[in-house]
């Protein structure tokens, strides 16, 4: 349940005597002075509606007012109004009551007061400008701050006299002052072009054009609004004392927060949905770096993958035990056979020379076959490879030295313990062996080609992380914002929660 379920006087009264004693409890002057305010414009009551004039100084309120109500203000070129001046509007009954206030631009801390406690009591608000100076920073910020608190106002070029059509016509002129309130995003109840005295007027379109009588209508419009507008403003204004009071208490928290930003994002966000939008934007830039950093690995991978996989059946395919080859690696496996002799009448030594001759001549020629047609062309490939695709010639010397072991050291021990001596009467068994041979020789050669491709990969991976750096790079930074936005509006979805149960509180009473 919020303020704006507060419509009775009498809940209005309740709500601000409770502020009155949470300031006073708090000890905190900010809200006890606005509190005080809003009881004393309960105390006129709810039939008079209060409309504050403000503006830079000399832009005319005080001439506009003496117009509107048949009074003698001093005016001026110097400032004239160092206090709050109440008048009545004439045919109302005492029912509108305008305020005169010091300039806006006034550094005067009183003046500052003044205005501001007008602005508290303000069931509406004209802001006026001088036609010379009516894109002027200072009234175009004022008429910001209005519009971002909620607060309903006009906004009034005075003194349209000093328009000349032929200078600028006056349509040209109000489109550019519209626009400029637009990029200003300031939203206004309506626009008076006005002149004083009330026979003055600028020759506009061929024409006299003075909205004074307009601007006294709508203002004695405010009469039978009376009721409804005093209420929406004390709620408006408790509203805004309340949050101002929590905010003042979370000082300390926002401004830790403030200072995080700056120092990383370089700026502070205009409000809470422009953070959470900043933060959405920021995890989809992260996103989108995690997956080109995820792409190029995955890249990465494919192409060793795909690059290993070519030397595999490389290795796979090397013709190392043609016909002639495996009938040695057969007739070394004969010998093996119980019964076997060299001839008939051979010696047993004799017989076991035939046995080491037949293997020999296996190995010899499985190690040719395996130089000539497999670790040669393998190693040949490996070093172009090399010579295309690694861009330091360091890495590549370095990369060489697996190149230049790749072999098999092939020798008769070896060769014999591959035999099964289980299966030496089996007919198909000596060609089994080749191929236990063979697949032997290959699996060294493919354990070799292991620690090259790890080598190589290892390189490969430091190579992307090196060029993926930017990205990381950026992504950290990435971090560092959002963790700030995310302190950020941690503390004011905290300050929003305390608000709530603040103004819970008050509704509850």
């Amino acid at each position: 349940m919020s303020l704006e379920t507060i419509s009775s006087w009498s809940r209005l009264s309740t709500g601000i005597a409770a502020t009155l004693r949470i300031a006073t409890e708090q000890a905190d002057e900010e809200l006890a002075r606005r509190a005080v305010a809003m009881r004393d414009r309960m105390q006129v009551g709810e039939n008079c509606a209060h409309v504050v004039f403000c503006g830079l100084f000399s832009a005319g309120k005080s001439s506009l007012l003496n117009e509107l109500c048949g009074t003698q203000l001093a005016t001026g070129a110097i400032p004239t109004t160092a206090i709050v001046t109440q008048l009545e509007l004439p045919a109302t009954d005492g029912r509108v009551v305008l305020l005169d206030t010091p300039g806006i631009d006034s550094t005067n801390a009183a003046h500052q007061k003044a205005t501001q406690t007008a602005l508290w009591l303000a069931d509406g608000v004209v802001l006026v400008a001088d036609y010379a100076h009516v894109e002027s920073e200072g009234t175009l910020q004022f008429a910001h701050d209005l519009s971002a608190q909620g607060q309903p106002f006009v906004f009034v070029v005075h003194q349209m006299d000093k328009h000349y059509e032929v200078e600028l016509p006056f349509e040209s002129f109000r489109m550019r002052l519209e626009q400029t309130l637009s990029d200003w995003d300031i939203h206004c109840e309506k626009i008076f072009y006005t002149a004083t005295p009330a026979h003055i007027a600028a020759p506009v379109l061929g024409a006299q054009r003075n909205d004074l009588p307009q601007l006294y209508q709508w203002l004695n419009g405010l009469a039978a609004q009376a009721q409804l507008l005093t209420a929406a403003s004390l709620q408006r204004n408790l509203s805004a004392a309340l949050r101002d009071f929590v905010q003042r208490q979370f000082a300390v928290a926002i401004e830790a927060t403030e200072l995080t930003l700056l120092e990383t994002l370089g700026f502070v966000p205009f409000s809470p949905a422009e953070a959470t939008s900043l933060l959405a934007n920021f995890q989809q830039q992260q996103q989108d770096l995690a997956d080109q950093m995820a792409a190029r690995q995955t890249a990465l991978n494919i192409a060793m993958d795909e690059l290993r996989q070519e030397f595999v059946r490389k290795v796979e395919l090397a013709q190392i035990a043609p016909y002639g080859t495996t009938e040695r690696g057969r007739q070394y496996i004969e010998s093996l056979r119980p019964g076997f002799r060299v001839s008939r009448l051979a010696s047993r030594a004799k017989t076991e020379q035939g046995v080491t001759h037949r293997r020999d001549e296996f190995v010899t020629d499985l190690c040719n076959r395996v130089h000539q047609y497999l670790t040669l062309p393998v190693g040949n490939d490996l070093r172009a490879w090399l010579r295309e695709a690694v861009p330091e010639d360091g890495e590549i010397a370095e990369l060489s030295k697996y190149v230049d072991a790749l072999g098999v050291p092939l020798d008769g021990p070896m060769v014999a313990r591959v035999v099964n001596e289980g299966a030496l009467l089996s007919a198909s068994y000596p060609y089994q062996f080749v191929k236990d041979v063979v697949a032997q020789v290959k699996g060294r050669v493919q354990a070799q080609l292991d620690l090259f491709w790890d080598a190589v990969w290892q390189g490969r991976r430091q190579a992307v992380a090196q060029a993926s750096l930017p990205l990381q790079q950026q992504s950290q930074r990435l971090d560092r914002e959002s963790a700030a936005l995310r302190g950020w509006l941690n503390v004011h979805q905290e300050l929003e929660q305390a608000l709530a149960e603040l103004e819970g509180g008050l509704v509850d009473e």
